[in-house]
């Protein structure tokens, strides 16, 4: 297992390096992002396939329904943040995760998440934390939500809406913000790392949604000592299209928006 550890770390540092110099030093279009994750994929499973590693893999936007029989699966999503390298915005990355089928169904066990602008690798591993660069972090201990600064996804106006209704006169005093970066990935990044407090996401037709993104930040949360649920609460699952993360302290207030 710790073979195929450093075989997803290294991948997914790869992909990521990969990606920066596509941004960097070629013309990006919607076409030519295409072509470039098509490529990074292909490369990625014939390596998988080359060196005999008895793993599965599901693609960017598979669903529950599209694992394989193997026990383990790797889960690809080569680029995050598509929207953002098309405007020239270098808030993109790439991640892999290893699930396992158990007893309790399909579970993550160990992911990695590669943001190449910030030259930052984060890792985890079920049961032993996550780490930025090998170094422990953790969620924020954030108590008040009145004072807590939160990531939200461009497709959750009315949610926004609710927050701020709720919130009341106190939205206007305090120092609650709400931001969106376009990219999950950046999102799981400030939350684990404590620089915000909570991540609301929920699917739009319109907007790229990967299970492979969330089945990761599900796992790089919770080790951080965060809560992931769906959005009234209840238990997250590999294919669910809603997501809230946050520190433990303020999740039943958003949970109750």
């Amino acid at each position: 297992m710790n073979d195929l550890k450093k075989f997803i770390e290294k991948e997914t540092y790869y992909i990521g390096l990969k990606l920066k110099n596509f941004f960097d030093h070629e013309e990006v279009t919607s076409n030519s992002i295409s072509e470039i994750k098509t490529k990074l994929t292909t490369n990625l499973i014939r390596t998988i396939k080359k060196q005999e590693i008895d793993v599965g893999f599901i693609e960017e936007y598979s669903s529950s329904e599209d694992y394989t029989k193997k026990k383990n699966n790797l889960h690809i999503h080569i680029l995050d943040g598509s929207g953002n390298m098309l405007r020239g915005i270098p808030y993109f990355g790439t991640t892999i995760t290893l699930s396992s089928r158990g007893s309790k169904g399909v579970e993550p066990i160990f992911s990695c998440m590669y943001l190449p602008n910030l030259g930052e690798m984060l890792t985890s591993e079920k049961g032993e934390g996550t780490k930025i660069n090998g170094k422990n972090v953790n969620v924020s201990r954030i108590e008040a939500i009145e004072n807590s600064f939160g990531s939200i996804a461009p497709t959750m106006d009315e949610y926004m809406s609710s927050v701020m209704s709720n919130l009341g006169e106190i939205s206007q005093t305090s120092e609650f913000r709400l931001e969106t970066e376009g990219t999950g990935l950046y999102n799981v990044r400030y939350l684990v790392n404590g620089n915000r407090d909570f991540w609301v996401f929920k699917h739009d037709p319109e907007v790229d949604y990967s299970y492979n993104l969330s089945i990761g930040a599900k796992l790089m949360i919770e080790e951080a000592g965060g809560k992931v649920t769906k959005l009234d609460g209840s238990e997250w699952h590999v294919g669910d299209s809603e997501l809230l993360a946050s520190n433990k302290l303020i999740h039943n207030y958003l949970v109750g928006i």
